[in-house]
C-alpha cells in the first residue's frame, strides 16, 4: 500500500470518533433535559469535591481539543508529502585491470590454478573494470574491459571447466611461433585502450612461466621490453609465476628467468607472487597492492535525490490519536 493511503485510515477513526463523540454527547444532553430538575443544587456545587471534578473535566476538555487539534496538524503534514533531500555524488573506483594469461603448452598443467587465481582476486575488488586477453603465438581479447562482474565470473568458468581452456588456447596457436611472451604481454597492453593516465589508473596482472620461444618470420619483444612499454603507458605489472623454482635453460632455444620476470614487475611498482605459495596470502598481497597503488577515483555528476519520508509523522499520528481516545474515554461522553 503506497503511504498516501495510510494516513486516511486515522483521518477516518478520528471523524469516526468525532462523530461517536458529538452523537453521545447530544444523546447525554438530551437525558438531563427529559430528567426531573432537582433543587438546591447551588450547595453541591461548594463542595471540594465537586470543585476538583469540575476542574478535572475542564483540563480533559482543553487536553482533548489540544490534542485533537495536533492531530489535524499531523495528518496536515502526511498530506502534504514530506520528503527528505540528499545530494548524492557517488566515489567510484577508476581503475582498469587486464588479466593477461599464457596459455602455451607449457603452461597447461597450471592455467586452471592460475584461473581460480584470477577469480579469487577479482572477487576481492570493487568498481573496477577487468578484461582478459589470452596469448600464446598470438593474442585474443577473451573479454574487454567491463564491470559487469557476472560476465567475468561466467567466463572465468566456462574457460576452466573441461577442455575448454584447451579450445581457447587453439585460437592463439600459430605454426612456428610459440610463447611469444613480450608479445603477448604488449597486446594485453593494447587491449587497455589509448593512454589515459589523469583519469584512470591501469594494471595489468600477467601470468606466466616465462619460458618462451623465439618465433619465426615475426619480431619478438622480450619481457624486459615488454615492460618497459608498459611503463611507459603508466601501466603497472603485478606476476604470477607458474615456476617452483628459478631455473635457466637455453636448450631447443627456450629461455626462462623468474628472477627476469620479478625485476619486470618490480620496475613497474607491481607485486610479485610464485603460483606455489600460500594462495590466500598471495590474493591478499595482490589485492591490497592494487587498491594502494592504484589509489585513483573518479566522482560521479552530483544528483538531488527527494525520498518520501512520512514514517515519523505517521508514528506520531498513531500516538496522538492514541491520546485523543484515552482523553475521549476519560471524559466518558
Amino acid at each position: 500500500m503506497r503511504y498516501e493511503l495510510l494516513f486516511i485510515l486515522p483521518l477516518l477513526a478520528l471523524l469516526a470518533i468525532t462523530g461517536a463523540t458529538i452523537w453521545r454527547f447530544l444523546k447525554n444532553k438530551r437525558k438531563i433535559i427529559n430528567k426531573a430538575i432537582i433543587a438546591h443544587t447551588e450547595n453541591i456545587k461548594k463542595l471540594d469535591a465537586y470543585k476538583k471534578a469540575t476542574l478535572f473535566y475542564r483540563i480533559l476538555i482543553v487536553a482533548a481539543s489540544t490534542v485533537f487539534m495536533v492531530t489535524l496538524a499531523i495528518s496536515t503534514m502526511i498530506a502534504s508529502r514530506p520528503v527528505t533531500r540528499v545530494l548524492d555524488q557517488n566515489q567510484n573506483a577508476a581503475r582498469d585491470i587486464m588479466l593477461c594469461l599464457d596459455v602455451s603448452y607449457s603452461m597447461h598443467p597450471y592455467v586452471v590454478d592460475v584461473l581460480n587465481y584470477y577469480g579469487d582476486i577479482s572477487s576481492n575488488l570493487k568498481g573496477e573494470r577487468i578484461g582478459i586477453t589470452i596469448f600464446d603465438g598470438a593474442a585474443m581479447q577473451v573479454l574487454p574491459l567491463t564491470n559487469d562482474y557476472a560476465a567475468l565470473a561466467e567466463t572465468i568458468e566456462n574457460m576452466s571447466s573441461g577442455s575448454n581452456i584447451r579450445n581457447y588456447a587453439d585460437l592463439v596457436r600459430v605454426d612456428g611461433r610459440y610463447s611469444l611472451i613480450g608479445n603477448g604481454l604488449v597486446n594485453c597492453v593494447n587491449n587497455m585502450g589509448e593512454k589515459d593516465q589523469d583519469t584512470r589508473a591501469r594494471a595489468v596482472i600477467l601470468a606466466t612461466d616465462n619460458n618462451g620461444q623465439t618465433g619465426i618470420d615475426t619480431i619478438n619483444l622480450s619481457l624486459e621490453q615488454a615492460g618497459e612499454y608498459a611503463k611507459s603507458r603508466g601501466i603497472i605489472i603485478y606476476g604470477i609465476d607458474t615456476n617452483e623454482s628459478e631455473r635457466k635453460t637455453e636448450d631447443f632455444g627456450y629461455h626462462n628467468s623468474s628472477r627476469e620476470f620479478e625485476d619486470v614487475v618490480s620496475n613497474t611498482k607491481g607485486a610479485y607472487v610464485r603460483l606455489g605459495q600460500n594462495k590466500s596470502l598471495s590474493v591478499s598481497m595482490i589485492t591490497e597492492s592494487i587498491m594502494a597503488s592504484l589509489e585513483k577515483y573518479t566522482l560521479s555528476d552530483a544528483k538531488r535525490v527527494e525520498t518520501d519520508a512520512p514514517n515519523n509523522y505517521i508514528i506520531a499520528l498513531a500516538i496522538v490519536t492514541g491520546i485523543l481516545l484515552f482523553v475521549i474515554w476519560r471524559l466518558k461522553v
